[in-house]
């Protein structure tokens, strides 16, 4: 046998899809090697210096890198996946595979209680016949309609509670706490990858870390994860009043006690009281693990986040959900009321810090139906139009839509972020859904990381490049090639369990993008948000191509993923 022969040259079996001339980074961490990718029946049927054989189609890629297809272990697209089961905006990015339910949002398991509380804090489902119950119920769905990309989902703590307390700020009785328990374990044994909170917001801040603890054992009980948008608890032990530090320390308690995998939302500060506070968050993540708790952590590298009406609120106003929101803020006795409370509730809230504190600008409005003229507009300048202060602004404009309001927020710090990005157990995620043509999200501005958040943060951290159209966005050297592959690939898959993905190895699944590292960059504004990146050429997912220069090929090769506890029905 010829040493050629021996790397791959041998005409042994027929292939789908060849692709050529590659330099692959293979999600390892390890630098790039040039190879021959072989694709047969969805997976990598060889990987080699060179392969021949009989081939249905080639692709020569020019030397540009191909690695792994990007795996969100942040996403919100539970219902947007219905409305847009293209998911133009992930896998147009490069995203092949996509973890939805996070921070304590699922859209399943429905009960008629948890029913009315869906379209008022977990998603917009408009168009969508919500009409399944259980967890197991809502991928099928999923599945029925066809995805472009994979999509993976957690079961969601508010869900859970709604299904069976309400929006009430009150503990569990036991019947209802055994309640609680058997819609977890049923929706493990549906397919969730484990269970997520968001202790930041109502109902989660109305749970103790106790009835945490109880339902994550549950989890724990199918080999799933728990992943949480972690509380803020105002504390003086970290060298001012702070949030995020204590949050982690809780979210570490919870797994240890629980014994499950802790994944912690939005790695990166959020608060002004917590600015440059990032290695304390991390050193708490670093004691649990010395510990042997499984911690690890995602962050979207970008300086503008998104929030709501409700954030600016203090927790008592929240409860009930939106119709009693809207009643209190009607009264003008319990609006004073909220006024006093602000500046508590500016210790848990940055929205709430920028209205008490005067940063009305660095609030954006997402949408307004009644007052387009509003949209995309700072609340200081819809304030300014209103003739009025930024919170009865705010509040008026919350009555006069009938709805809460979204804001896009600068409230990250490029310092913290850049601490948080270069520690080892972070991964990159795009904490947005999967919108598109179809998907209601594209009438109104979008934060621009729902399309670009892998390519904002290559030309970021990895080419050192600034673009002049986001300056706020600055970019830095701080990760080679492969380190961005990695924490954008075979973390986020190890995490999940998914072994058959996240690596580029014989035997996995093809979810591959092909990128120019040259190239590769966002081009959203955050003033013309609907806009895909450029610099990359293919991606293919479970070996079918859904992305061609720049273009959505229209195919639905994407799986439903189920967690360890599914059981067939």
């Amino acid at each position: 046998m010829s040493f050629n022969e021996h790397v791959g040259g041998i005409k042994d079996m027929s292939y789908n899809l060849i692709l050529k001339n590659c330099r692959v980074v293979d999600g390892t961490g390890n630098t790039w090697f040039r190879a021959d990718i072989a694709i047969k029946d969805g997976k990598i049927a060889k990987l080699a210096r060179r392969i021949e054989g009989e081939i249905d189609e080639t692709i020569d890629v020019k030397e540009l890198i191909v690695s792994p297809g990007f795996i969100d272990p942040h996403d919100h697209s539970d219902s947007v996946i219905l409305q847009n089961p293209t998911a133009d905006a992930k896998v147009g990015q490069g995203c092949t595979t996509m973890l939805a339910g996070n921070c304590g949002g699922s859209i399943a398991p429905l009960t008629e209680k948890g029913r009315e509380y869906i379209g008022q804090r977990v998603a917009r489902t408009d168009g969508i016949n919500v009409d399944w119950s259980s967890f197991g119920e809502y991928l099928d769905r999923v599945e029925k309609s066809g995805v472009a990309a994979n999509f993976a989902c957690l079961v969601g703590h508010h869900t859970i509670r709604a299904d069976v307390i309400g929006l009430e700020d009150r503990a569990p009785t036991d019947a209802e706490m055994s309640e609680m328990k058997s819609l977890v374990a049923q929706s493990m044994e549906g397919g969730a990858f484990g269970m997520s909170t968001g202790l930041y917001y109502v109902p989660g801040e109305f749970a103790t870390t106790e009835e945490v603890i109880e339902l994550a054992k549950v989890v724990a009980k199918y080999n799933g994860i728990y992943a949480s948008h972690v509380r803020c608890i105002p504390t003086v032990e970290w060298g001012g009043i702070t949030r995020d530090p204590e949050g982690v320390r809780e979210a570490c308690v919870i797994g240890e006690k629980a014994g499950l995998p802790v994944q912690i939302s939005h790695y990166q500060t959020h608060s002004p009281y917590d600015r440059g506070k990032e290695d304390k968050m991390l050193e708490q993540l670093e004691i649990a693990r010395e510990r042997g708790v499984e911690v690890t952590g995602d962050l979207m590298p970008s300086i503008w986040g998104t929030s709501s009406t409700q954030t600016t609120l203090p927790f008592w106003a929240q409860e009930g959900g939106l119709s009693k929101i809207l009643e209190r803020l009607r009264d003008e006795e319990t609006r004073e009321k909220i006024r006093k409370d602000m500046p508590e509730r500016a210790k848990y809230s940055t929205p709430a810090w920028f209205i008490t504190y005067g940063k009305p600008e660095r609030l954006r409005l997402y949408h307004s139906e009644k007052h387009p003229e509003f949209n995309w507009k700072t609340l200081k300048v819809i304030a300014e139009s209103m003739g009025t202060d930024p919170l009865t602004a705010q509040f008026d404009l919350t009555i006069e839509e009938g709805k809460i309001l979204s804001f896009l927020t600068k409230n990250h710090y490029e310092e913290d972020i850049r601490t948080a990005l270069k520690h080892p157990t972070s991964m990159v995620s795009t904490d947005a859904s999967a919108i598109g043509p179809r998907s209601p999200f594209t009438k109104q501005h979008a934060n621009p990381r729902a399309y670009g958040i892998y390519p904002l943060t290559f030309r970021k951290y990895v080419r050192d490049e600034t673009r002049s159209e986001m300056p706020d966005e600055v970019g830095t050297k701080l990760l080679t090639i492969q380190e961005f592959v990695r924490k954008s690939t075979s973390m986020a898959a190890q995490v999940m369990g998914l072994f058959d993905r996240g690596l580029i190895r014989e035997g996995m699944w093809a979810d591959l993008v092909v990128f120019d590292p040259e190239t590769f960059s966002d081009v959203a504004t955050y003033e013309d948000t609907h806009h895909h990146p450029v610099g990359i050429d293919y991606v293919f997912v479970n070996g079918t191509l859904v992305w061609k220069k720049g273009k959505h090929t229209g195919t639905f090769p994407g799986k439903v993923l189920r967690g360890p506890g599914y059981k067939q029905r």
